[in-house]
């Protein structure tokens, strides 16, 4: 989801209440390799370019109530997409009959700028799937802080998935010509 960076119709990312024909977007391949291929394994070391991360969750190391955090730099102006998901718990007797398929945890995400403000936007709090999606363009340069809300667990473990596409823009100033 992260990667699916190519809009085809509607609006960008996932706003809620709204029939998006192409989900979060169409899949930028060649973006998707590149985060695959960079896995972050630290809690406190920043991604300095598109990564992934894949972390065992519990009620021990991510309480109810509390943060689980992450970090990356961006560039002022840097186009910056975040999601997460985790799993759901599916009884299936079939590949194709499933009797049901809830969500034992629910989980928000949020991004907080070099400064530990809230970046505008940059907040998901749906309650009735296994992912959230948030994409901004880099209001300062520094070190942001993914920010992982757990509000409910009915299980004693999962494993959360956080995805990080940061793209580089390139302002090219306009000189006009006087002729005469």
């Amino acid at each position: 989801m992260a990667s699916a960076t190519h809009n085809i119709d509607g609006p960008t990312g996932i706003p809620s209440d709204q029939d998006l024909r192409d989900g979060a977007g169409g899949i930028n391949a060649a973006l998707a390799d590149t985060v695959a291929q960079t896995r972050n394994y630290s809690d406190v070391d920043p991604c300095t370019d598109s990564c992934w991360w894949g972390i065992p969750i519990s009620s021990t190391n991510f309480p109810v109530g509390t943060y689980l955090y992450r970090y990356f730099t961006a560039n002022k102006g840097d186009f910056v997409r975040v999601t997460i998901a985790w799993w759901s718990h599916a009884d299936c007797s079939a590949i194709n009959n499933c009797n049901f398929d809830r969500l034992d945890t629910d989980l928000h995400l949020g991004v907080r700028d070099p400064d530990f403000q809230w970046v505008p936007g940059a907040w998901s709090t749906s309650w009735d799937n296994n992912y959230e999606l948030v994409e901004f363009v880099a209001p300062k340069t520094g070190t942001y802080r993914i920010a992982v809300y757990k509000t409910r667990a009915d299980e004693p473990s999962n494993y959360l998935g956080i995805a990080l596409v940061r793209l580089h823009r390139v302002y090219i100033p306009l000189v006009l010509k006087n002729f005469p």
